[in-house]
């Protein structure tokens, strides 16, 4: 059996053991898995799964993944991601392109045991200082907390619900010193202005709050607190913007708008984010002319389409943008790091380690 059968083999009896087996799910699945097979990169991913397997297996933790990781379904069915990404409306080409190398770049945060685990597979199976598989892997501290919770407190940490009354409370009072992600004095005075109250929030301040995005944040709280007035940069994008009260925060939000307004394919999509992110002026030079005739072709106006091309492509804002399937992940860290404090306080505080060590 090679490894593409293997790994297709893998990922479908897990698309129904993991209860996502309708017909969104398989379209994407098949999708993943030609991309895959195109540049070669289905040994690796399952190699990766198998480690992170083993080091589940012998008691570590592992993280729900960053970067554009969760933006995989077959990563989240394989156990390299515990984010399902079409429940967040993750896009698979900001991880799997036609332009990617064999060697696709992952980062992947563990806990002490994991990254001496790790350390010790690479120093026996690879030469010093090479790793083949261009994977990161961050040891989180907090993560050793976490395991020892899950001990004491007899938890699944990777079922914790999203929607929690008593996580939200605490956060929403900023009682989050120490906590990852959300614990510095900064975020603290903002999770008290805004009182998040849905997962989607917590990771929209996730990103916001990083340099660049942050020039948002105020715009943001007016909108999320009803001081200020929804407004879309064009018509019809609600279903897009809505979830950042019209405001294109992620790089993920930008490739649906062109696709939409302007009839981009996924793959020119994705490389306009990528050329608005680095000031391709080149690229973006040869793509203009697209979108402005595919937007008139859609019922927009040319001086509109020029204006949000101007704002949002070649303007500071094109830069400004986030990943979503990174700052989901994070968020989802942070989460579960503020479940346990509200649930488990005593525990927490005799447990907790602030520091992360990258």
């Amino acid at each position: 059996m090679t490894s593409d059968e293997l790994l297709e083999l893998k990922t479908k009896f897990a698309m129904y053991s993991k209860g996502c087996s309708d017909a969104a799910h398989k379209n994407r699945l098949n999708y993943e898995l030609e991309r895959i097979r195109s540049i070669g990169s289905a040994g690796h991913l399952l190699l990766l799964a198998d480690i992170l397997d083993s080091i589940r297996e012998k008691g570590g933790i592992v993280g729900p993944g960053r970067s554009s990781i969760p933006g995989c379904l077959v990563c989240y069915l394989l156990g390299i991601t515990d984010i399902d990404p079409l429940q967040f409306g993750f896009l698979a080409e900001r991880f799997l392109t036609g332009k990617h190398s064999k060697y696709m770049f992952l980062d992947i945060d563990v806990d002490s045991y994991g990254a001496k685990y790790v350390n010790n597979l690479m120093q026996k199976e690879f030469e010093p200082g090479l790793s083949p598989y261009y994977v990161r892997f961050f040891q989180i501290d907090f993560l050793d907390s976490l395991k020892e919770i899950i001990r004491k407190e007899s938890i699944n940490y990777r079922e914790i619900p999203l929607d929690d009354k008593t996580t939200y409370a605490l956060l929403a009072a900023g009682d989050t010193e120490g906590l990852h992600i959300f614990g510095d004095n900064a975020m603290q005075k903002v999770l008290k202005e805004v009182r998040p109250s849905g997962f989607s929030q917590l990771v929209a301040l996730n990103a916001i709050c990083h340099p660049g995005p942050d020039e948002m944040l105020p715009e943001y709280t007016s909108r999320l607190i009803g001081k200020a007035a929804r407004e879309y940069p064009l018509d019809n994008l609600s279903d897009i913007l809505g979830e950042t009260y019209g405001l294109v925060l992620y790089q993920e939000q930008l490739m649906l708008i062109v696709q939409k307004v302007a009839g981009f394919t996924p793959e020119w999509a994705d490389q306009l984010r990528k050329a608005a992110g680095k000031h391709r002026t080149d690229i973006l030079n040869m793509l203009l002319p697209q979108f402005i005739e595919g937007g008139i072709e859609r019922g927009y106006e040319a001086g509109e389409l020029n204006a949000f091309w101007n704002e949002f492509i070649i303007g500071r804002k094109g830069w400004m943008m986030f990943c979503k399937a990174h700052s989901v992940g994070c968020a989802y860290l942070g989460y579960v790091c503020a479940y346990v404090k509200a649930h488990f306080p005593e525990t927490y505080l005799n447990t907790s380690r602030y520091t992360i060590k990258l």
